[in-house]
């Protein structure tokens, strides 16, 4: 399954369980432009990227190209919101349509 980035983006904000508002709190992208990306009327940037990139570590090489997602990394990240996830995933709780039951290994 092949996803536009800001599909990926929703995808990993809604495993996070953040809503839009508190994801465009955590990550620094303005509200209105988040809307945007999620809705693909906007392409995330470079910067966008990074921003995500400095709270989901270990998740960035599926948001920007669909790459594989280290469970094992996951768990044993600094960052509260990949332990979430992967507790998540665990738990059975992945959110349906973005192929990441695929991605997580």
């Amino acid at each position: 399954m092949k996803l536009k980035a800001g599909e990926r983006l929703k995808g990993l904000r809604e495993f996070a369980g953040l809503t839009r508002q508190d994801f465009s709190n955590v990550t620094n992208i303005e509200l209105p432009r988040l809307t945007n990306i999620e809705k693909l009327r906007v392409k995330v940037s470079e910067d966008e990227f990074a921003k995500v990139g400095l709270l989901f570590p270990e998740v960035v090489q599926w948001l920007v190209f669909e790459g594989d997602i280290s469970l094992e990394a996951l768990r044993a990240s600094e960052q509260k919101y990949c332990r979430l996830i992967a507790a998540k995933f665990e738990a059975g709780q992945t959110p349906e349509g973005y192929g990441l039951e695929e991605k997580i290994k």
